[in-house]
This record gives structure tokens, sequence and C-alpha cells, in this order.
């Protein structure tokens, strides 16, 4: 992890910069799903093939934003990300952050071009030509648009306005076995030395009854994880420090 820190270090000077919608006055409703709000952009739970969830969160993220704007369903090729960004260690892990990065700089395909083939690692014809031997057409974050959130209302503003975000999160046993209800960590975020060890997709926020708030959550562990893929998980308490990084940028339209 520290030679992937310092290879960073030196490929992604680009520092994301924290985001402030104190300014923009919106009323936000008690609950919101943006997959509700847009039904034409979920492509459903997914299946991550190796360890590369920091891939599939910011994918989808990316990929819900610019369905967001164009209101048609688009889905972006790990594939391509985990054989070309070199920056990542591809299916042994890497940061979230890099990947947008990535997305400004270089950009991505859509999963048509290059669908999962079970290459874990770099592989130069991956990033020449599509899987059919087409020339790849490559979709962008707009340039120096990754932004940082923190903060209840910052977050659900971002979500709302622009679309869901990525966020690191702890992951113990009780989120690896997660199947129903309220999701607590068994993480205490004011010890805990934060490593995160996982991402996932924030997309939406509720209220139970009893008026305990939740975040909207998508895993990548297929539709037998959670509730068909998702998750409550309590908002407010930074839950295994899954408030302390979120990422969001824009499509480069």
């Amino acid at each position: 992890m520290f030679f992937l820190s310092f290879l960073l270090s030196i490929r992604n000077p680009y520092h994301t910069q924290l985001a402030d919608l104190s300014n923009i006055s919106v009323e936000l409703p008690e609950y919101y799903n943006f997959l509700e709000e847009y039904p034409e952009c979920d492509f459903g739970p997914l299946i991550q093939h190796c360890g590369c969830c920091y891939v599939y969160s910011a994918l989808k993220s990316l990929a819900h934003r610019y369905c967001r704007a164009l209101r048609r369903r688009i889905q972006f090729s790990a594939q391509y990300i985990i054989s070309c960004d070199l920056f990542n260690l591809g299916c042994n892990g890497g940061n979230e952050k890099a990947v947008f990065y990535y997305l400004e700089q270089h950009g991505v395909p859509e999963l048509e071009c290059q669908p999962w083939r079970g290459i874990r690692g770099y592989n130069q014809e991956v990033c020449k030509k599509c899987v059919n031997g087409k020339a790849i057409n490559l979709y962008y974050a707009k340039k120096r648009s990754t932004k940082h959130y923190v903060g209840i209302e910052n977050i659900k503003k971002a979500i709302y306005l622009e679309g869901p975000l990525s966020a690191s999160i702890v992951s113990d046993y009780k989120f690896i076995w997660y199947k129903d209800g309220l999701y607590t960590s068994t993480i205490d975020s004011s010890t805990y030395d934060d490593q995160s060890n996982h991402t996932i997709e924030v997309h939406g926020w509720g209220k139970f009854d009893n008026g305990t708030e939740y975040w909207i959550v998508q895993n990548a562990f297929g539709p037998i994880w959670g509730q068909n893929g998702l998750m409550k998980l309590k908002m407010g308490t930074n839950e295994g420090y899954s408030e302390t990084y979120m990422l969001g940028a824009q499509p480069d339209l």
C-alpha cells in the first residue's frame, strides 16, 4: 500500500477540492432515491469480478450522472480501467480518487466496447480498441471537476442536484453479511485509524418512523447481498468512516 501511495503521489498531484453547496437554496425531500427518480439509469445490482470496488463505485457514480444529463442508460467499462490505469493495481486494489483523475485525463468507453474479459491487470490490447475491433469512443469527467463532499446537507444537495457519489468505507463482518434493516458499523470512527478497505455508491436517503435517517447505498456484490444489492446505512454517525470521504465528478458533455 505504501508503494501504491508513493506512485499516486507522483502520478497524481491533483488534489480534489472540498465542495461547498451551502449557498445553494433547495428544499430537500425527506426521502430521495436517485434510481427511482431516474429509472432509466438503473442498470441493476452489479457484481465486481475481482478486488476492484474502487473502480465500480467511481464508474457507477459518473455513469449515473451522465444518464441524469442525457436521459439514457449508460454503463462504463471496468475492464478498461483495470487494464489501462497503470497507477492503480487492477484487481489488487486501488484508489477511487485516482480513478476519477484518470477519467478526467483519459476517459473510459461504454461497457459494450470492453465487457469483462477476465483480464486482471494491464493489457495493451484492451486500451487500443474495442473487443469487436472498432475504435474506442471515450467519455470523460470534466477536468478538475472531482469534488470531495462532507456534511449531511452538502452530501444530500450533491446527490439531489448532481447525482450519486462514490464513498469509501471500512467494511466489517456486519457489512459483508448484511441482509436488511439499518446498518451500523462495529468500527468506532472516533478512535479507529481510517484505513478504508471498500468503496460504495451513495444515491439517496430516507428516514425510519422513529426519526433515524439513513443513506441508500448500492454495493457491487450482486443481487443476493442486502436488499437486491442495496443497503440502508445509518446517517450522521460516520459509520465505518463512510461520511468522511465522498467523491463525485461532473460529466464532460
